[in-house]
This record gives structure tokens, sequence and C-alpha cells, in this order.
């Protein structure tokens, strides 16, 4: 009996030998890290980083106790009004650097973040110590519509007809 290409194939694929399927953004991850804070859920929280600074954490929590652990890891995220997670080049495939913004009324703070491909999921390995920086357009800044016959900005927004069928 002969078998072709086509069934050769199907059975690799049953057998996961496929091609690896795409890995998640490193960023979901660093949000990942930043929801479970402002949950205090300590399990979820840990599971984002790497065994080394996994452990660190935990020495910290166990010195500290749980309850102050918690409120330690939620007081970064006090008056965030938003945060942006910006992708840097990576030194190697199996690792990832983002720099993490937490952007505040009075300002914005950074950290330089580097994860590595652990397991099936990205993990946190390293982060520095926030450094805050004043926006080029401060949080609350009013934006105004503009008069399409004078280019003066104007207080209420202007009625513009529908541009597609979709919009009406």
């Amino acid at each position: 009996m002969r078998t072709g290409p086509a069934a050769l194939a199907v059975v690799l694929l049953a057998a996961g030998c496929g091609p690896a399927p795409p890995r998640p953004d490193p960023g979901d991850t660093i949000r990942a890290m930043g929801d479970a804070a402002r949950d205090g859920d300590l399990a979820r929280y840990f599971a984002c980083f790497g065994e080394d600074l996994r452990r660190q954490l935990d020495d910290l929590r166990r010195s500290m106790g749980d309850d102050a652990f918690r409120a330690e890891i939620r007081k970064p995220l006090d008056g965030v009004k938003g945060t942006a997670v910006l992708r840097r080049d990576a030194p190697a495939p199996d690792e990832a650097a983002c720099e993490l913004t937490y952007i505040r009324a009075d300002g914005e703070e950074a950290s330089q973040v580097r994860l590595r491909w652990i397991g099936r999921a990205w993990r946190i390995v390293s982060m520095s110590r926030a450094e805050r920086r004043k926006p080029a357009i401060p949080y609350g800044t009013p934006v105004w519509a503009v008069d399409p016959q004078t280019g003066a900005p104007v207080e209420e927004a202007i009625d513009t007809p529908p541009t597609s069928p979709l919009s009406r």
C-alpha cells in the first residue's frame, strides 16, 4: 500500500508536528500584570514573572505580609488614567523589550520591561524603576473642533454630513 505526501502531512499535523501557533504579544503579559496588581490577585500577578524575579517578589511578599504586599503593588496604579506598552527591539528571538508608560493627570511614568519566552508564555524577567516625565500635551487638555471655513477653533462640535451609508 502506498501513501502520498498528503497522508503524511495529515499524520504529522494530527501528531502536533505542524507549524507552531503564533506567540501572543508580550504586551499582553505586561497588561495582565497590571490587571492582577489592580485586582490584588497574587497568583495571577506572580504568574507574569520569570522564576528569579518571581522568587524576589515572593520573598518581599513574605516579609511584608499579603495585605501590605497587595497595597504595595497597587500603589503605582493609583491615579493612572491610561497605560501604553511600546515594543522595542529585542536582543534575541525568545526575548522582548517594551516600554511601559503609566499616564497620569500630572505627567507620565515610564519603565523599561524585559520579557523572555519561557515554556509557553512571555514572562517578565526585569523591570526598571519608573522614570517621571512631562508629556508634550498634558492629560485633559481640551481638544476643539475646527471651523472648516475659517480654520479657527470652535467650542462646539460641527455637524458634518455622513460620509458613507454605514455612518447614517
